[in-house]
């Protein structure tokens, strides 16, 4: 998958990040916030906003859901903000770290339409 890579926080620190937790993919509840957000992406960008949805699925799960039409499940084929991945549920790092941390531990899916 050559869209993947690691994310580094030192990359945004002039910037705000909104960081979007959800559980799943494929699950019912998340594909209307996260495609609302997506919907307001370019707006949070115009305020100097980078969005980061971020689950404990894989990258090859997010670019599946993301593949997958809406209704079947997916998302339907687009994205306008990057998915993390949390395979090591390192989240709690993040939030203990007040910021410090100059590399997340997550690998990130971009959608490239």
């Amino acid at each position: 998958m050559d869209n993947s890579s690691k994310v580094k926080l030192i990359d945004y620190r002039k910037r705000w990040v909104l960081l979007l937790f959800y559980p799943l993919d494929f699950t019912f509840v998340c594909p209307t916030e996260v495609l609302n957000f997506s919907a307001a992406a370019e707006q949070f960008s115009k305020l100097n906003c980078q969005i980061f949805g971020i689950s404990v699925d894989s990258i090859y799960v997010h670019k599946a859901w993301v593949d997958t039409k809406r209704e079947d499940g997916g998302l339907g084929g687009s994205l306008n903000y990057p998915l993390l991945s949390d395979l090591i549920r390192a989240r709690h790092a993040i939030m203990e770290s007040s910021w410090k941390m100059r590399e997340w531990p997550f690998e990130t899916f971009s959608y490239q339409s």
